[in-house]
């Protein structure tokens, strides 16, 4: 492909996430970072969680994932306990406000997804499947990621 060609894939690529955002499409996650939004749904599924477990499931950095928590938990989604056996036991679940914004998120997501895959048929899906996974494949990622970074 040629370097005008990608350029302007890029452009078109780019002016379709932009529609997103215009449309307000996706405004209930631009209220949530990614590694929040892991947390949330790792809790709904693993109440009672330890932060440790919380990092090492979601494959995030134990730093990381504690100040992922303090903000959480500043906007009352989730709670810390304190193992009274083992004081320097914490125990992390999600409160009802938690519960119902990762619900709602995950509602949103759903019908997102439902409304793209709607117009779509089961081929053009499973076409759209391939397609990202090869795009994501980690393999021929690093290739083209070396390409990029130092020009091949």
């Amino acid at each position: 492909m040629s370097d005008d060609k990608l350029k302007e894939n890029i452009k078109a690529f780019l002016n379709l996430i932009d529609k997103l955002y215009e449309d307000g499409i996706i405004d209930i996650f631009e209220q949530i970072n990614q590694s929040d939004f892991r947390i949330l749904n790792y809790l709904l599924h693993n109440n009672d969680a330890h932060p440790s477990d919380i990092a090492s499931s979601l494959s995030l950095t134990r730093s990381n994932t504690a100040a992922a928590l303090k903000n959480l938990e500043n906007k009352n989604y989730l709670t810390r306990v304190i193992n009274e056996t083992n004081r320097r036991q914490i125990f992390v679940s999600l409160t009802e406000e938690g519960k119902n914004y990762v619900n709602l998120c995950n509602t949103q997501l759903e019908l997102l997804l439902k409304g793209w895959f709607s117009v779509l048929s089961q081929e053009e899906i499973d076409t759209l499947f391939s397609l990202v996974k090869k795009a994501l494949d980690p393999k021929s990622m690093s290739n083209k990621l070396k390409e990029f970074t130092f020009g091949g």
